[in-house]
């Protein structure tokens, strides 16, 4: 089968959840004899079209700027990345066509091209966002935002949403739950257990982009009424991003220069592995993601995680209060700590829900989830997996 793949972040180039997912999906894809054409910003030298692991990577355009100095997307770049692709896939021809995100105008492009060439259209769909766009945007830029993201559930052959949420909450605007399915990102459950600990310990650790809607700041607050009772509290923060200088005065202003490790970017997802591994809580603040792929690798690596409830998350489904981390109701600064120092203090208890998270992280092993794609496009293709 001939699968095209459009994400305009390329994994491992730029480091988020969609484009990681997407990766995982291309390479698993290509390594069961697909022929896999990845469509995405040209983020590395060279040509613009060169093979990955079995995977055709298609630089289309130059690199753009994702976020606005306020955190937000930039709308013009990503109609640029749509502009472009669209002559790009006109020229090309595949089986099926998957695109990702939540509400992109690529999808335009992808549309047209479905409707000319009578081709399966899918969308991986990640978060539904509904009134948020009126924050997000404001209220003429939310209206018309949320129009869209309505208009755009019609698009589709069929949906694969990341989470029961964000399906969920697309049933509520229109889709037809028959030609939708919940499959959740996955991990590579052997690499991960043959990772080994880091030489250096943390007690807390925090994995993702530092941008504003991912709230480290929130984190950084949350280490400073903990260290109120836990003086010697050391914390890790992986990732990069436009708020890294504002968090690192952030933890200068609030004394924790010495509880409070950036350590940047790291290239291997084995070395992030290794650190978690040494790290003894994981805390996740309330954002509005479907299904982070760093609360399934926390707990892969045996790291109990603190989360909290969010209307536009599928947080909730991935943490069982007590089992494998705790879940809470809201967001709350004494109520984190209290649960941070916890497990901190009950090596009986940590030990015990460390268990449980790598017991319940086998859940995602990402052979599964695969067949279950390659079933979905079968079915859409009329093709046969002989």
């Amino acid at each position: 089968m001939k699968i095209a793949i459009v994400y305009d972040i390329v994994y491992p180039w730029i480091k988020g959840g969609g484009s990681k997912r997407y990766w995982e999906i291309a390479k698993r894809l290509a390594d069961r004899g697909h022929d896999v054409h990845l469509y995405g910003m040209k983020l590395w030298g060279g040509e613009h079209i060169f093979i990955k692991e079995g995977v055709y990577l298609h630089g289309i355009c130059k690199p753009y700027e994702l976020y606005t100095p306020a955190g937000r997307r930039y709308i013009k770049h990503s109609i640029y990345f749509a502009y472009k692709l669209l002559y790009s896939l006109l020229k090309a021809d595949f089986d099926i066509i998957d695109c990702g995100g939540t509400s992109e105008p690529p999808w335009f492009s992808v549309k047209i091209v479905s409707l000319i060439k009578m081709k399966p259209m899918v969308i991986n769909w990640y978060e539904v966002w509904g009134d948020y766009w009126y924050t997000y945007l404001g209220k003429i830029g939310g209206f018309i935002a949320k129009t869209i993201e309505k208009i755009t559930t019609k698009f589709p052959t069929f949906i694969i949403s990341n989470s029961k949420n964000t399906e969920k909450r697309l049933i509520e605007i229109g889709v037809d739950k028959r030609k939708s399915k919940v499959i959740y990102n996955g991990l590579d459950i052997e690499l991960i257990k043959s990772i080994q600990p880091a030489k250096k310990k943390f007690d807390v650790v925090f994995v993702g982009r530092l941008i504003n809607y991912k709230q480290v700041d929130v984190v950084i607050e949350y280490i400073k009424v903990i260290k109120k009772d836990f003086k010697d509290v050391t914390c890790c923060i992986i990732g990069d991003g436009p708020e890294k200088n504002n968090l690192i005065y952030l933890s200068e202003k609030l004394d924790l220069t010495e509880n409070i490790v950036f350590c940047g970017r790291i290239e291997r997802d084995e070395d992030v592995w290794s650190i978690m591994k040494s790290s003894k809580v994981f805390i996740y603040p309330l954002t509005k993601e479907g299904t982070p792929f760093t609360l399934l690798e926390a707990n892969a690596c045996g790291v109990p995680v603190i989360g909290i409830k969010h209307r536009l998350s599928g947080v909730e489904e991935l943490i069982t209060d007590g089992l494998n981390g705790f879940l809470l109701e809201r967001p709350n600064a004494e109520l984190v700590s209290e649960k941070t120092i916890l497990l901190l203090k009950d090596h009986t208890l940590r030990k015990k829900m460390s268990e449980e998270a790598i017991k319940f992280a086998q859940n995602f092993d990402w052979d599964n989830k695969i067949d279950e794609i390659e079933e979905i496009y079968f079915k859409l293709t009329n093709k046969s997996n002989s």
